[in-house]
């Protein structure tokens, strides 16, 4: 796990993403820069372009106080503001999850493949209004 969130470096990815009051599924293209650590702490900014959808979506990540097995996570963007989360990492797992929160709730999930790469799931949504993402990411090469 050392590699993903933990190092500096730019995540490429791509899937599916599908809306609850929608049968259809999208294409989705994601970009995660990383930057280096400072004081235990980890930004990250999330653009994530969806097919038919002109807006990109910006999130600004921070992940800190980590520890090997836990941490604390915040995500930040124009539509729902700041919000903290608690992840966990495990062999060839990091997870988060946003709970609590009256605009906005959802957890993603990387899980490490035998080739390096992250399978991602996600859900994010409020009540009967769900988003279900799944997708991969792998390391741009330099």
């Amino acid at each position: 796990m050392q590699d993903f969130i933990f190092s500096q470096g730019i995540w490429l990815g791509e899937g599916k993403i599908a809306f609850s009051t929608s049968p259809e599924f999208l294409q989705f293209y994601m970009k995660l820069d990383i930057s280096p650590q400072t004081d235990n702490l980890i930004k990250a900014i999330q653009t994530i372009q969806i097919q038919r959808i002109k807006e990109e979506t910006i999130n600004h990540f921070t992940f800190m106080e980590m520890t090997t097995e836990n941490f604390n996570v915040m995500i930040e963007n124009e539509i729902f503001g700041q919000v903290s989360g608690k992840g966990i990492i495990k062999e060839k797992m990091i997870s988060w999850q946003f709970k609590g929160n009256p605009v906005f709730e959802g957890s993603e999930t990387y899980k490490r493949l035998e080739n390096g790469e992250f399978f991602l799931q996600a859900e994010y949504g409020m009540d009967q209004y769900r988003t279900l993402i799944e997708g991969v990411l792998w390391k741009k090469s330099l």
